[in-house]
């Protein structure tokens, strides 16, 4: 650890190693099912070869590796550690097109590590039914194992699957209920024949934390983190202590709905945020992973006695990578009106360097916009707050339809959504949150909007200032209400409560 330390490795990256030194050092991983994800998406990271020998030290058995890192398959000779290997989402077009492209895929980077133990190939990563890769996944599993076949290793039984997460439930509560959504089942029932007709199991990325933070008012921190002292959650037969379970159970519950119930689900990621967001720290990572460490050799209610094979995310924090899909959907917007501002050069690196990964940029500054080249930073460029009594008021839907045409002109139309900011004014009434509605001036300036939006499937985009709701009524408003540090509801309307104003005016904002 020193020799790592030495190198300028940053406490960042150091913190989640000491913390799975930690674990591994005190907890008997071989006995369960748990391998850990080696992301190498990092400048502060240590070389593959000191990566591969950490796994040695702790027995760590299983790893999975998002790309074809040539460094790391080659430190992985000979080792025995059993590999996941990830197919990059942005190869899937070329190996869905082309079986010659598979080919030499799966010969460069697995036929040519002979002594490489590979366990799966993970054809893409949380891909969306509407996404861009969509229609080149199933293609793209059904080449790769082709091309295995065609390398002459089928004999080593290496499983073709994709990792899919928790947006693909429509419903995963109770779990018995659990079911996929409709534009989910359209890309994976052929994807779940696939894998029932080989035998090979559903990948999964699986994180209670998201449950948990998404629902603080019906959900403890002891039911996401193992610690619940009895069951929690009653459903039929089954009783849940843990919300891993519950997952993985609705999981299993749509796989039976979906012609898959014979199906076993790997954990292909999970874990818990060191830092970063609400509920983060190194005490709760340590807990989460300690204890999932221990409760993965059981089973589930639902398929008891099974172990659970499963990986944690990660093994470093890497310094260099924007937050997963699955992550808090946080941006920064950039402001340009001053004249002692940084160079948008070097406003980018900021953002890249503190890994925000989407930004609202209120013109198209082409200073910023080349700053923004190549840099996977997600983009807003929007108008903003028009006023129905303005004097643009009657502009902004001609000019939506107007963007939208030029977008798919422009062949980006399956990339961008077009939609425009309204503001806390636009209320009418926003107490109780239930009531929420517009004024009549603001109805007739966003019907034909919502219209377009809902046509479209595009979001409406609200700036919402908890702030400003605080100040204009500090003599009924608690200061804990707008700082999310309530320890209980403020308000209950029927049978929602809220221990938060963002909360209760995003869903006034839902209720209109």
């Amino acid at each position: 650890m020193a020799k790592s330390y030495s190198t300028g490795k940053s406490p960042t990256a150091m913190s989640l190693m000491l913390l799975l030194v930690m674990l591994m050092a005190s907890l008997d991983i071989t006995a369960g099912k748990i391998g850990v994800c080696y992301g190498t998406v990092g400048n502060n990271l240590p070389s593959p070869g000191e990566v591969i020998d950490m796994y040695k030290q702790y027995n760590i058995g299983r790893m999975r590796l998002y790309n074809q890192n040539q460094h790391a398959l080659q430190a992985l000779r000979g080792t025995k550690i059993e590999l996941m290997l990830g197919v990059p989402n942005e190869e899937l077009q070329r190996i869905a097109s082309s079986q010659d492209y598979a080919n030499t895929w799966i010969q460069k980077n697995v036929q040519n590590y002979g002594d490489v133990t590979f366990r799966y190939i993970a054809v893409g990563n949380e891909i969306k039914p509407d996404g861009p890769y969509a229609q080149f996944l199933f293609p793209a599993m059904q080449n790769i194992r082709t091309a295995i076949y065609n390398a002459g290793l089928g004999y080593k039984n290496i499983k073709v699957s994709t990792p899919i997460y928790q947006p693909a439930l429509a419903r995963s509560y109770p779990p018995s209920k659990g079911s996929f959504t409709t534009k989910y089942r359209s890309l994976l029932d052929p994807i779940i024949g696939f894998l029932v007709k080989h035998k090979y199991p559903l990948l999964v990325n699986m994180y209670p934390y998201f449950s948990y933070i998404g629902n603080t008012q019906n959900i403890r921190p002891e039911y996401a983190l193992f610690t619940s002292p009895s069951v929690v959650v009653q459903d039929g037969e089954h009783g849940y202590q843990n919300i891993f379970d519950a997952i993985l159970d609705a999981f299993y519950s749509a796989l039976e709905k979906a012609n898959g119930g014979s199906l076993k689900i790997v954990v292909s990621e999970t874990g818990w945020p060191t830092k970063g967001g609400q509920a983060t720290s190194f005490e709760y990572a340590k807990t989460y992973n300690s204890n999932l460490i221990r409760h993965v050799k059981t089973g589930t209610p639902k398929r008891p006695n099974e172990p659970i094979e499963t990986y944690i995310f990660a093994m470093f924090n890497e310094n260099q990578k924007t937050p997963p899909e699955s992550a808090p959907k946080i941006g920064v917007y950039y402001g340009m009106r001053g004249n002692n501002l940084a160079s948008p050069g070097e406003v980018i690196n900021m953002y890249k360097q503190y890994n925000i990964a989407r930004m609202r940029l209120y013109d198209p500054n082409l200073d910023a916009l080349q700053a923004l080249t190549g840099t996977n930073i997600e983009l807003m460029l929007v108008g903003n707050e028009i006023k129905p009594h303005g004097p643009y008021a009657q502009f902004p839907f001609p000019a939506m339809q107007n963007i939208r045409t030029a977008v798919y002109n422009a062949s980006v139309g399956k990339k961008i959504q077009v939609s425009d900011p309204i503001n806390q004014a636009a209320f009418a009434e926003s107490y109780p949150r239930s009531k929420g509605f517009f004024t009549s001036e603001y109805q007739s300036l966003l019907d034909p909007i919502i219209g377009f939006l809902v046509k479209y499937k595009y979001p409406l985009l609200v700036n919402m200032y908890p702030y400003l709701s605080y100040i204009g009524n500090t003599q009924y408003v608690h200061l804990e209400y707008p700082l999310f540090t309530s320890p209980s509801a403020e308000v209950h309307d029927g049978e929602l409560g809220y221990q938060n104003i963002f909360y209760a005016i995003l869903d006034a904002f839902y209720s209109a």
